[in-house]
């Protein structure tokens, strides 16, 4: 019995209230910072994407620049040179071969039957690369060429890095010296431009945790005061009711008094609930008057 008293007493008409209040509140709220978060994280991989898409159109510019810019180095050579001038391209092979730019950028020259005539690997130097396919099955090198032939382009495909050995996606853009039948390029690898991008995802990762705290804390602020708010309306709507409550228990027992009112200051249903008090103790006491009479 003392057991079920006890939970009664904690499971009161005001907990019941508060919680009607407040646990659907917490669960908008909950719903709402997810929400929030979510988008925060969805727009956070967003402008990764784009300042990965906006880097790489960069690093691309600046290859496309190296190759223009290594052509022009060989100009005075391939200009004042005939198509089957062996010694003119081994001059140009050589200055194309000593260019280095970046960390491990590299200039490379096939010829267009696919021959390598100059690479930073002397031990291909000579060999034909035409059939050389990538583990996805690509043949890059007769892509390369292609694009040469066409007048220059972009071409992605995995390749060893020079910084690591490991295979690596890499753009490279060629360039045709057709006059020589030769392929120019160069590329740059992926991982170089993830690598790049480290710097901006700690820097976006750093923003999100701080929007998604800063969205719990703004949350958790509203969420209190809505609490302080709700507890001070039901104390103040229960008021009257408890009053009540502990009027009648009292009279019930017999020690009563009956001279007793419950002070109606709203017109609501709480309101109605003391005047019919007041009403019934103001019977009870004029009956017990005329019993006493």
């Amino acid at each position: 019995m003392e057991k079920n008293k006890a939970k009664l007493s904690w499971w009161n008409l005001q907990t019941k209230t508060m919680a009607l209040v407040l646990v659907p509140l917490l669960l908008i709220t909950a719903i709402l910072v997810g929400m929030k978060s979510y988008q925060s994280v969805q727009s956070s991989r967003e402008n990764l994407a784009h300042q990965r898409e906006e880097l790489l159109k960069s690093r691309q510019a600046s290859v496309k620049d190296v190759v223009m810019a290594a052509k022009s180095a060989i100009a005075p050579i391939y200009d004042n040179a005939g198509p089957n001038d062996e010694e003119a391209k081994a001059r140009a092979a050589e200055i194309l071969r000593s260019i280095r730019f970046g960390d491990g950028g590299y200039i490379f020259v096939f010829r267009y039957d696919g021959t390598t005539v100059a690479h930073i690997n002397s031990d291909l130097e000579g060999k034909n690369l035409i059939g050389l396919q990538s583990p996805d099955g690509d043949y890059m090198i007769r892509s390369l060429i292609e694009n040469a032939k066409a007048g220059g382009g972009f071409h992605e495909y995995p390749w060893p890095h020079p910084g690591t050995g490991q295979e690596e996606d890499k753009y490279s853009y060629s360039i045709g010296l057709d006059k020589w039948g030769w392929m120019l390029g160069t590329g740059v690898y992926a991982v170089d431009i993830d690598e790049a991008m480290a710097g901006a995802r700690a820097t976006a990762s750093d923003n999100l945790r701080d929007s998604i705290i800063s969205s719990l804390l703004t949350a958790l602020a509203l969420l209190l005061g809505v609490a302080l708010l709700a507890s001070w309306l039901v104390k103040r709507t229960l008021k009257p009711i408890r009053s009540a409550a502990q009027t009648m228990s009292s009279i019930a027992s017999g020690k009563g008094d009956l001279t007793q009112r419950i002070n109606v200051s709203t017109h609501d249903e709480v309101g109605q609930l003391a005047e019919g008090f007041n009403l019934f103790a103001s019977r009870m006491q004029d009956t017990l008057r005329q019993v006493r009479a």
